[in-house]
């Protein structure tokens, strides 16, 4: 229980990088399946696929 309690430095910074990363690949792929009119349809299977699923 004291290892736990003596590691609590989150680097806040790193996280956020990371997150970057691994969503803006998605992000421009959306968007550019929005400019289309059979994309929309793409956008909302992926975007209600990935609300109902958990990513570690």
């Amino acid at each position: 229980m004291e290892k736990n309690k003596e590691q609590t430095d989150i680097n806040y910074t790193s996280i956020f990088i990371k997150s970057l990363k691994n969503n803006i690949g998605l992000a421009i792929c959306l968007w550019f399946a929005g400019l289309t009119v059979i994309g929309v349809f793409v956008v909302y299977g992926v975007v209600g696929f990935r609300g109902f699923t958990l990513r570690i």
